[in-house]
């Protein structure tokens, strides 16, 4: 998917010279990323038994799996991010939407670690093709992901208020403060995600696991 997106903003800004394209693949790319994230219990079907059967604590299971996704997930949106800008941008932008990716990356995954833990929906089983939908699938993951959306959109309000200020002024101070900004609060919000959702995952545990191994 991220292959394909890329390559789709790409061309959509060959047809129409519209920059903005460029400048949104790294932060939609994060978003998508983090996203995917929230059916990280779900995709281990019975091997989730391991985690039950071997007692691992719910903070160990949270950051785990949040530090899997962070370490191919923060070097792609960066060269996602940077590679077009350094093409049509400056070094400057390039390095503010690289940091503001991040901190998209980090509030996404953030979310996703409490939302994997507290609300289970269907995924391909192992061995089934990757775009087969399971019976019951649609309706709870469309409501993930509107919950998760509507959530994450509420939480990067102030990146979306300095990125316009940065835009509209054209002043360095203001893109500075935004990646700053944007990397540190996606840090704050990733801790956070990984403490209320392990006590999310340790609470609902039996019902989770009954969840998975029911697909």
């Amino acid at each position: 998917m991220i292959p394909v997106m890329v390559a789709l903003g790409v061309f959509m800004h060959l047809q129409t010279g519209a920059q903005w394209m460029l400048f949104a693949l790294g932060p939609f790319v994060a978003w998508v990323l983090g996203y995917s994230a929230s059916a990280d219990i779900a995709y281990d079907h019975s091997a989730f038994s391991l985690h039950v059967t071997t007692g691992l604590d719910g903070r160990a299971d949270r950051a785990g799996r949040v530090a899997a996704a962070s370490i191919f997930g923060v070097p792609l949106c960066i060269v996602v991010a940077v590679l077009p800008l350094l093409v049509v941008g400056t070094a400057e932008q390039a390095a503010v939407v690289a940091a503001l990716s991040v901190g998209v990356l980090l509030t996404m995954l953030g979310l996703a670690a409490v939302f994997s833990a507290g609300m289970i929906y269907p995924v391909p089983r192992p061995g089934d093709p990757p775009t087969q939908v399971p019976q019951g699938a649609m309706g709870r993951s469309m409501l993930v992901m509107l919950l998760s959306s509507l959530i994450a959109s509420v939480l990067l309000v102030p990146e979306i208020v300095l990125a316009v200020v940065w835009s509209v002024t054209g002043l360095t101070v203001w893109a500075w403060v935004l990646g700053a900004f944007a990397v540190l609060k996606g840090v704050g919000l990733l801790l956070a995600g990984v403490a209320v959702g392990a006590r999310v995952y340790e609470r609902t545990l039996p019902e989770v696991y009954q969840r998975v191994a029911a697909q």
